[in-house]
This record gives C-alpha cells, sequence and structure tokens, in this order.
C-alpha cells in the first residue's frame, strides 16, 4: 500500500458532503478555522490519496499509520488520527 497512486482527477476531488457536515460541525462547536483546515486536508488525503474508505475499519487505519510512520512526523500522524476520530 506504500506506493499507492492517485488516479488523474482525483486529487482535486472535493470531500464527501458527509465530511463537510462534520467539518461544518467542528466550526460551530467553536474549533479554529486552521483545525478544520487541517482535518479536512487529513480526511482527504486519507480517502483520496491513501485509497482508504470512510467510514474506516480499524485495520485500514492501523495500516495507514504505518505506510507513512517513515515519511511523516510523529505529530503529523497525530493530527491524522485525530481528524479521523472525530469524523468517526
Amino acid at each position: 500500500m506504500a506506493n499507492r497512486t492517485v488516479m488523474p482527477g482525483m486529487a482535486d476531488m472535493p470531500p464527501s458532503a458527509q465530511v463537510e457536515a462534520d467539518l461544518k460541525n467542528l466550526i460551530d462547536s467553536g474549533s479554529s478555522v486552521n483545525t478544520v483546515d487541517t482535518y479536512r486536508q487529513a480526511i482527504r488525503h486519507f480517502q483520496v490519496i491513501y485509497g482508504a474508505p470512510l467510514p474506516a475499519m480499524e485495520s485500514d487505519v492501523l495500516r495507514y499509520l504505518a505506510t507513512y510512520a517513515k515519511e511523516h512526523s510523529v505529530s503529523t500522524l497525530q493530527v491524522r488520527l485525530s481528524a479521523l476520530s472525530n469524523w468517526h
């Protein structure tokens, strides 16, 4: 899974309506715009770049974290995990 490629046009695909609704709820709950943008990017990365569906199975999340463990910092992975947790 480490060498996933993005299909042409997929990188510009907007997040699903459910993701947008969840992010709107974050804004309404007082989360900062930066947090919402960061979570949006994290969810997009999980769905579009990595290619995993939401809702995600635990095994998908574990493989995702393992795949990017050498590529990203621990703090980046923690933020992405937080975004996924918030989505669920």
